[in-house]
């Protein structure tokens, strides 16, 4: 709830500074930059709705996925700065940057709203695996430096 009241406030500071007519005066893009049908979506189209519900307009949900999520990131950082165009990203937002040699839009170029959602992440091996913690693999990438710890189909 914290994190919708944050996203609000948000948009009505962006809106406020060029205020020229009440905010909102149309509808909303949320910008997810990954396919339907994921957790980021599924979250973002929450947030959606109750965001629509408290503004009293229309919030969309516009997936534009693919360049692990630079695609849509990239989208909203060219938009007008005017709180009508928001970007609902996760991990690889921070990521990315070490990633790419170039992205489409500049690091600077968005500013965090809010903290919607925290999703855990798990690391799996094969119940035969000598591997049986975090450490074991940090030390076995120590060991093995440059060698492809992670490869599918060992």
């Amino acid at each position: 709830m914290k994190a919708i009241r944050r996203m609000l406030a948000a948009c009505l500071l962006v809106a406020g500074a060029s205020a020229q007519a009440a905010f909102p005066e149309r509808p909303i893009t949320l910008v997810v930059p990954y396919a339907p049908g994921g957790s980021a979506d599924a979250l973002a189209r929450v947030v959606a709705v109750r965001v629509g519900m408290k503004l009293g307009t229309s919030v969309i949900v516009d997936n534009r996925p693919g360049a692990s999520g630079t695609i849509g990131a990239g989208f909203a950082a060219k938009a007008a700065p005017d709180g009508y165009t928001v970007l609902y990203d996760a991990t690889p937002y921070s990521i990315n940057p070490h990633l790419f040699a170039r992205m489409p839009y500049a690091a600077t170029a968005l500013q965090p709203l809010a903290l919607v959602a925290l999703a855990p992440n798990i690391v799996i091996v094969r119940a035969d695996s000598p591997l049986k913690s975090i450490k074991d693999l940090a030390d076995k990438a120590k060991a093995e430096p440059g060698k492809d710890q992670l490869r599918v189909g060992r």
